[in-house]
């Protein structure tokens, strides 16, 4: 079986409200650099507690950090409760053309399938923030990560492409397919076929 994906620099956003930030990075050296930033951030904020899933794991400006919590807070206000699906992963771009990806997006909503996007536009929180909340705000989408990880666990170089992974390793549809598609060709032919006929039903009892 190949090895699943960790997570690694990370932003939800749903609802139009970033929910999580969380940076991840490859090499010893960078690890242990981010251990000690992780470190001396809880030491700032030992007095604030806060969910694990939305403590950074480095420092970030006073500003930045002030946006985020103004935007989780929000987040938790006007979430639905849905969970996504730890199963399956689908691959965008923001280099890919905003009409497409809005649609795209349309549909990881209703299976309920991450979106994840490789980094960050121009290395910029805030403008990648931005971008995604105008695909939310267009209904393109209830939420987007940001994890470098996947990519390289998957072999993913291209996209769009949809992930489907289960306990004998996971099933990759590459190309411009509609996801219900891609999802009928892993259900009919994949090594994970019970998850993906799981998620298709799942969608199909929703409408």
């Amino acid at each position: 079986m190949r090895k699943k994906m960790n997570a690694g620099l990370r932003i939800f956003i749903g609802m139009a409200l970033l929910t999580a930030f969380r940076v991840g990075a490859e090499g010893d050296a960078e690890r242990a650099w981010l251990r000690e930033q992780e470190r001396r951030s809880a030491d700032l904020h030992v007095a604030t507690e806060r969910p694990a899933f939305l403590r950074p794991q480095v420092p970030l400006a006073p500003d930045d950090q002030r946006f985020i919590d103004r935007l989780a807070e929000k987040s938790r206000q006007a979430g639905d409760g849905k969970q996504p699906a730890e199963n399956a992963v689908y691959f965008v771009s923001f280099s890919m053309p905003l009409e497409g990806l809005a649609a795209m997006l349309q549909e990881t909503r209703r299976f309920g399938i991450p979106a994840t996007l490789r980094g960050m536009v121009n290395n910029d929180m805030r403008e990648t923030v931005q971008r995604v909340m105008a695909l939310v705000k267009n209904g393109g989408a209830d939420g987007v990560q940001i994890d470098p990880q996947p990519f390289h666990a998957f072999g993913i170089q291209s996209v769009p492409a949809l992930v489907v992974q289960c306990e004998r390793g996971f099933d990759v549809i590459r190309g411009n397919l509609h996801i219900e598609d891609g999802l009928r060709r892993i259900a009919n032919d994949g090594d994970c076929a019970p998850v993906a006929q799981a998620l298709l039903d799942k969608a199909e009892v929703a409408k």
